[in-house]
Protein backbone atom coordinates (compact mmCIF):
# COMPACT_ATOMS: atom_id res chain seq x y z
CA UNK A 1 0.00 0.00 0.00
CA UNK A 2 1.33 3.70 -1.13
CA UNK A 3 0.53 6.73 0.84
CA UNK A 4 0.59 10.07 -1.14
CA UNK A 5 1.56 13.51 0.78
CA UNK A 6 1.07 16.96 -0.13
CA UNK A 7 3.45 19.18 1.68
CA UNK A 8 4.96 22.55 1.72
CA UNK A 9 7.78 24.41 3.53
CA UNK A 10 6.62 26.24 6.44
CA UNK A 11 9.93 28.92 6.64
CA UNK A 12 10.98 28.91 3.02
CA UNK A 13 14.42 27.28 4.52
CA UNK A 14 16.53 25.28 2.40
CA UNK A 15 16.65 21.40 3.27
CA UNK A 16 20.51 20.02 3.29
CA UNK A 17 21.52 16.68 1.87
CA UNK A 18 21.09 13.54 3.18
CA UNK A 19 18.69 13.79 4.92
CA UNK A 20 16.97 10.61 4.88
CA UNK A 21 17.94 9.05 8.36
CA UNK A 22 16.13 12.56 9.79
CA UNK A 23 12.99 11.61 7.53
CA UNK A 24 13.01 7.65 8.74
CA UNK A 25 12.63 9.54 12.37
CA UNK A 26 9.81 12.22 11.31
CA UNK A 27 7.68 9.10 10.19
CA UNK A 28 8.75 6.84 12.94
CA UNK A 29 7.91 9.46 15.33
CA UNK A 30 4.68 10.36 13.30
CA UNK A 31 3.61 6.17 14.26
CA UNK A 32 4.82 6.34 17.51
CA UNK A 33 2.43 9.07 18.48
CA UNK A 34 -0.67 7.02 18.29
CA UNK A 35 0.59 3.52 18.09
CA UNK A 36 4.41 3.41 20.33
CA UNK A 37 3.88 -0.35 19.96
CA UNK A 38 3.65 -0.90 16.46
CA UNK A 39 6.35 2.25 16.02
CA UNK A 40 8.99 -0.13 18.38
CA UNK A 41 8.09 -3.05 16.02
CA UNK A 42 8.94 -1.56 12.59
CA UNK A 43 11.95 0.65 14.23
CA UNK A 44 13.26 -3.23 15.62
CA UNK A 45 12.03 -5.98 13.87
CA UNK A 46 13.16 -6.87 10.16
CA UNK A 47 9.77 -9.00 9.15
CA UNK A 48 7.94 -5.28 9.69
CA UNK A 49 9.03 -2.89 6.94
CA UNK A 50 8.42 0.42 5.02
CA UNK A 51 10.06 2.49 2.19
CA UNK A 52 9.88 6.30 1.56
CA UNK A 53 10.70 8.34 -1.81
CA UNK A 54 12.75 11.44 -1.38
CA UNK A 55 10.72 14.56 -1.11
CA UNK A 56 10.05 15.69 -4.49
CA UNK A 57 8.87 18.76 -6.40
CA UNK A 58 10.38 22.10 -8.02
CA UNK A 59 13.67 22.83 -6.85
CA UNK A 60 16.36 24.46 -7.19
CA UNK A 61 19.83 23.60 -5.36
CA UNK A 62 23.34 24.38 -4.29
CA UNK A 63 26.62 23.15 -2.65
CA UNK A 64 24.76 22.94 0.97
CA UNK A 65 21.09 21.83 -0.08
CA UNK A 66 17.88 22.18 -2.21
CA UNK A 67 15.20 24.37 -1.56
CA UNK A 68 11.59 22.90 -2.10
CA UNK A 69 8.72 25.21 -1.83
CA UNK A 70 5.31 22.48 -2.12
CA UNK A 71 6.57 19.34 -2.78
CA UNK A 72 5.33 15.32 -3.01
CA UNK A 73 6.48 12.34 0.03
CA UNK A 74 5.47 9.23 -0.81
CA UNK A 75 5.29 6.28 2.01
CA UNK A 76 4.72 2.84 1.17
CA UNK A 77 4.47 -0.83 3.09
CA UNK A 78 3.30 -4.14 3.08
CA UNK A 79 0.60 -3.54 5.50
CA UNK A 80 -2.64 -1.48 6.07
CA UNK A 81 -2.52 -0.99 9.79
CA UNK A 82 1.06 0.94 8.96
CA UNK A 83 -0.56 3.35 6.58
CA UNK A 84 -3.72 4.09 8.46
CA UNK A 85 -1.81 5.27 11.42
CA UNK A 86 0.62 7.03 9.42
CA UNK A 87 -2.67 8.78 7.90
CA UNK A 88 -4.23 9.20 11.51
CA UNK A 89 -1.13 11.06 12.86
CA UNK A 90 -0.86 13.04 9.85
CA UNK A 91 -4.43 14.24 10.83
CA UNK A 92 -3.90 14.67 14.30
CA UNK A 93 -0.71 16.77 13.75
CA UNK A 94 0.06 17.82 10.07
CA UNK A 95 3.16 19.28 10.61
CA UNK A 96 6.66 17.83 11.20
CA UNK A 97 10.26 18.92 11.02
CA UNK A 98 13.61 17.75 9.29
CA UNK A 99 16.48 18.58 11.73
CA UNK A 100 19.77 17.38 9.60
CA UNK A 101 23.86 18.84 9.38
CA UNK A 102 21.91 22.09 12.05
CA UNK A 103 19.24 22.56 10.31
CA UNK A 104 15.83 22.66 10.71
CA UNK A 105 13.31 23.04 7.60
CA UNK A 106 9.48 22.94 8.64
CA UNK A 107 6.52 21.08 6.13
CA UNK A 108 3.28 20.88 6.61
CA UNK A 109 0.05 18.70 4.94
CA UNK A 110 -2.04 19.99 2.96
CA UNK A 111 -3.92 16.56 1.50
CA UNK A 112 -3.12 12.89 1.40
CA UNK A 113 -4.58 9.72 -0.60
CA UNK A 114 -4.15 6.03 -1.15
CA UNK A 115 -2.62 5.10 -4.55
CA UNK A 116 -2.51 1.86 -5.85
CA UNK A 117 -1.60 1.24 -9.71
CA UNK A 118 0.09 -2.08 -9.84
CA UNK A 119 -2.76 -4.84 -9.05
CA UNK A 120 -2.81 -6.88 -12.17
CA UNK A 121 0.57 -5.73 -14.40
CA UNK A 122 3.13 -8.10 -15.24
CA UNK A 123 5.12 -5.55 -16.50
CA UNK A 124 6.22 -2.20 -15.25
CA UNK A 125 8.95 0.26 -15.98
CA UNK A 126 9.82 1.67 -12.84
CA UNK A 127 11.86 5.03 -12.01
CA UNK A 128 13.93 5.09 -8.73
CA UNK A 129 12.57 8.29 -6.48
CA UNK A 130 15.68 7.65 -4.19
CA UNK A 131 18.49 5.85 -5.53
CA UNK A 132 19.06 1.73 -5.39
CA UNK A 133 22.04 0.41 -3.33
CA UNK A 134 23.06 -2.98 -3.73
CA UNK A 135 26.12 -5.18 -2.05
CA UNK A 136 27.62 -7.58 -3.54
CA UNK A 137 26.50 -11.37 -1.87
CA UNK A 138 29.06 -12.35 0.96
CA UNK A 139 30.87 -9.44 0.36
CA UNK A 140 31.30 -6.18 1.39
CA UNK A 141 31.31 -4.38 -1.79
CA UNK A 142 28.75 -2.10 -3.17
CA UNK A 143 27.62 -2.40 -6.79
CA UNK A 144 26.92 0.89 -8.75
CA UNK A 145 26.06 1.30 -13.14
CA UNK A 146 26.26 4.41 -14.87
CA UNK A 147 27.21 4.79 -18.64
CA UNK A 148 30.23 3.84 -18.90
CA UNK A 149 30.18 0.55 -17.00
CA UNK A 150 30.77 -2.39 -19.12
CA UNK A 151 29.01 -5.21 -19.88
CA UNK A 152 31.05 -7.27 -16.85
CA UNK A 153 29.64 -5.17 -14.64
CA UNK A 154 26.07 -4.68 -15.86
CA UNK A 155 25.68 -8.49 -15.76
CA UNK A 156 26.84 -8.44 -11.89
CA UNK A 157 24.42 -5.76 -10.53
CA UNK A 158 21.03 -7.54 -12.83
CA UNK A 159 22.10 -10.80 -11.25
CA UNK A 160 22.62 -9.53 -7.74
CA UNK A 161 19.48 -7.08 -8.03
CA UNK A 162 17.25 -10.39 -9.05
CA UNK A 163 19.03 -12.40 -5.95
CA UNK A 164 17.65 -9.74 -4.16
CA UNK A 165 14.89 -9.23 -5.24
CA UNK A 166 13.40 -13.04 -5.20
CA UNK A 167 15.17 -13.85 -1.38
CA UNK A 168 13.62 -10.50 -0.09
CA UNK A 169 9.99 -12.16 -1.14
CA UNK A 170 10.68 -15.60 -0.19
CA UNK A 171 11.38 -13.95 3.35
CA UNK A 172 8.34 -11.64 3.60
CA UNK A 173 6.12 -14.48 1.98
CA UNK A 174 7.85 -17.71 2.21
CA UNK A 175 6.57 -17.76 -1.64
CA UNK A 176 9.38 -18.71 -4.56
CA UNK A 177 9.40 -16.82 -7.76
CA UNK A 178 10.08 -18.34 -10.78
CA UNK A 179 9.38 -15.91 -13.19
CA UNK A 180 11.39 -12.52 -13.58
CA UNK A 181 13.34 -10.26 -15.87
CA UNK A 182 15.05 -7.57 -15.75
CA UNK A 183 16.03 -5.22 -18.85
CA UNK A 184 18.01 -1.53 -18.39
CA UNK A 185 19.34 0.81 -20.55
CA UNK A 186 23.14 1.84 -18.75
CA UNK A 187 22.52 5.16 -19.99
CA UNK A 188 19.40 6.08 -17.95
CA UNK A 189 21.65 4.99 -15.12
CA UNK A 190 23.88 7.69 -12.62
CA UNK A 191 26.25 6.27 -9.91
CA UNK A 192 26.15 8.47 -7.01
CA UNK A 193 27.21 8.75 -3.26
CA UNK A 194 24.56 9.29 -0.10
CA UNK A 195 25.48 8.86 3.81
CA UNK A 196 23.80 7.61 5.98
CA UNK A 197 24.93 7.52 9.78
CA UNK A 198 28.17 8.99 8.55
CA UNK A 199 28.58 6.07 6.67
CA UNK A 200 28.76 6.78 2.70
CA UNK A 201 27.27 4.33 0.25
CA UNK A 202 27.33 3.77 -3.68
CA UNK A 203 24.27 3.81 -5.16
CA UNK A 204 22.51 4.09 -8.30
CA UNK A 205 19.64 6.22 -10.01
CA UNK A 206 17.51 5.14 -12.97
CA UNK A 207 14.90 3.35 -15.02
CA UNK A 208 14.49 -0.60 -14.97
CA UNK A 209 12.09 -2.51 -16.97
CA UNK A 210 10.59 -5.68 -14.75
CA UNK A 211 8.93 -8.56 -16.23
CA UNK A 212 7.19 -10.80 -13.24
CA UNK A 213 4.08 -11.72 -11.60
CA UNK A 214 1.70 -9.31 -10.60
CA UNK A 215 2.42 -10.31 -6.99
CA UNK A 216 5.59 -9.41 -7.21
CA UNK A 217 5.14 -6.01 -9.24
CA UNK A 218 2.86 -5.05 -6.29
CA UNK A 219 5.64 -6.48 -3.51
CA UNK A 220 8.11 -4.06 -5.32
CA UNK A 221 5.89 -1.02 -5.46
CA UNK A 222 5.44 -1.32 -1.52
CA UNK A 223 8.69 -2.53 -0.41
CA UNK A 224 11.29 -1.28 -3.10
CA UNK A 225 14.26 -2.28 -4.60
CA UNK A 226 17.82 -2.82 -3.01
CA UNK A 227 18.96 -2.41 0.76
CA UNK A 228 18.49 0.32 3.27
CA UNK A 229 14.76 0.59 2.10
CA UNK A 230 13.41 1.56 6.11
CA UNK A 231 16.09 4.87 5.45
CA UNK A 232 13.88 5.53 2.15
CA UNK A 233 16.69 3.89 -0.26
CA UNK A 234 15.50 2.17 -3.96
CA UNK A 235 11.43 3.22 -3.88
CA UNK A 236 10.18 3.09 -6.55
CA UNK A 237 7.62 4.34 -9.24
CA UNK A 238 6.31 3.45 -12.95
CA UNK A 239 7.62 5.68 -15.41
CA UNK A 240 5.19 7.27 -17.80
CA UNK A 241 7.93 7.58 -20.38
Amino acid sequence: MRLEINIYNIDNNMLTYNYNESLRGVILEKLRVVNPELSKIYHDDPKHIFNFSQILGRSHSNQYGIHIKRGVLFISSLEKEFISNIIKSFLKNPLFEINNNGSTTRFATSNMRIIDNYNNKSNVKLITLSPIILKLKDENKFLAINSESNDSDIDTWLNTLKYSIKSRYMYFTNDEINNLEIKIDKNDFKTKYIKIKNQRYLCSDGTIDISAEPKLIRFINDVGLGMKLKFGFGFMEESNK
